[in-house]
């Protein structure tokens, strides 16, 4: 299961939304894919491109759940 943020009709006028969204949905296959990284907060991060998708992976309910999207710049500020 994978819950999105309200934010990534944000980037629905990018051309990038193919990549992120792709990413995202991958993320219900492969929670940790390759060069994802785990922030000091739980959270996990992944890089599409200049786009960061924090998100948090529960494994006794087999859920990922998308905290932010946003740019590279901007993602992690005020965590």
């Amino acid at each position: 299961m994978l819950r999105f943020p309200a934010i990534l009709t944000f980037f629905a006028v990018r051309e990038s939304v193919v990549r992120v969204r792709g990413a995202l949905l991958a993320l219900v296959r492969v929670p940790r894919p390759k060069g994802c990284v785990k922030l000091g907060t739980g959270a996990w991060r992944i890089r599409v491109g200049g786009i960061r998708a924090l998100y948090d992976i529960d494994d006794k309910a087999k859920a990922v759940e998308v905290l932010r999207i946003k740019h590279r710049r901007d993602v992690c500020r005020g965590l």
